[in-house]
């Protein structure tokens, strides 16, 4: 079946992607400029990266823009290791995709959950080989040092949903089975890692208190759950502002009023990254785009033609 599909994409010529609206919201931390450049810096260090080549797709590839959009607001040094936590599963997803079998995804798997909770350090072997182990060291340290306890334990749950996920994806690959269309959605959802990376990166970094009673109530849960579904999650937006005015929450409040933005920031972000679209790519030009996609073997073709990166602050560094 895998290789069906596989002849079937490569007779593809062409295709349309589609205007995408969106009616969230678009924010960004007014810190952005400095959160990229602090957290790029980090990551070229961390992963070794000296070929200039490498260093500006490092550099293109926009995590630290990626959080600013998603986390608009909130204290700048805690988005920064927000940006660090993109940075490491942007690096860690790759791996997955192409490294991980059956077993070994399971191994990392838990190796990786022991890391996190802080009864297991990588020795400097499994850090020099694997560098990407020490950015995910570094960032367990501090979410252990700088989350609440019960924030914390709640990112543990969705980091080993996450995980799950991720062994679960190398296992169908390795059987290359195919999976539903509705299996996939479900597993994409965990993959893409959006309550921690969205709710629980808001709350962190915007220093928000909420207790148990409200992360477990079914408005809540719902509206985390809501957030690649436009309307259902701007309905559910004002059921929970409104449960914050009504009982005088003003920490939920501010998670109903600034978390949406986890979803237009993300969107935004797809149309500025060169990971997506590649280095130097003149249709990143700050503004989504759509139109049709002209494969060939040796150029890709997008009609319309985007206008040169020009003086858009989002895309000026390189």
């Amino acid at each position: 079946m895998e290789d069906v599909l596989a002849e079937r994409l490569s007779r593809v010529s062409k295709f349309d992607l589609p205007s995408i609206p969106c009616s969230i919201p678009l924010e960004c931390h007014p810190e952005f400029s400095r959160i990229s450049e602090v957290t790029d810096a980090w990551a070229i260090r961390m992963l070794g990266i000296t070929d200039p080549y490498e260093r500006q797709k490092a550099i293109q590839a926009r995590f630290g823009l990626l959080t600013a959009l998603a986390t608009p607001r909130g204290e700048s040094s805690k988005l920064e290791v927000a940006s660090k936590h993109f940075w490491t599963f942007f690096v860690l997803d790759d791996i997955a995709e192409t490294d991980f079998g059956e077993e070994e995804g399971q191994k990392a798997a838990d190796i990786l959950l022991e890391v996190a909770e802080g009864s297991y350090v990588f020795s400097e072997k499994e850090k020099q080989k694997n560098p990407s182990y020490a950015m995910f060291e570094e960032v367990m340290s501090s979410f252990r040092s700088l989350m609440d306890p019960p924030l914390f334990a709640r990112y543990m749950t969705c980091l080993k949903n996450f995980l799950d996920s991720v062994v679960e994806e190398a296992s169908l690959r390795f059987a290359k089975s195919i999976p539903s269309l509705e299996k996939y959605q479900l597993l994409r959802r965990e993959t893409v890692f959006v309550e921690a990376s969205g709710g629980i990166m808001c709350e962190f970094c915007m220093d928000l208190k909420l207790d148990k009673g409200v992360v477990e109530s079914p408005e809540f849960v719902a509206f985390v759950k809501a957030v690649e579904n436009e309307a259902e999650i701007l309905q559910l937006q004002k059921k929970v502002m409104k449960m914050g005015v009504e009982t005088g929450n003003k920490d939920l409040v501010e998670y109903a009023t600034w978390y949406p933005c986890f979803a237009s920031g993300h969107l935004r972000w797809s149309y500025v990254t060169g990971r997506y679209h590649g280095l130097d790519n003149p249709l990143l030009n700050g503004e989504p785009f759509h139109g049709t996609w002209f494969l060939h073997p040796e150029v890709t073709l997008m009609l319309p033609f985007g206008s040169k990166c020009g003086d858009h602050p989002w895309i000026a560094r390189s």
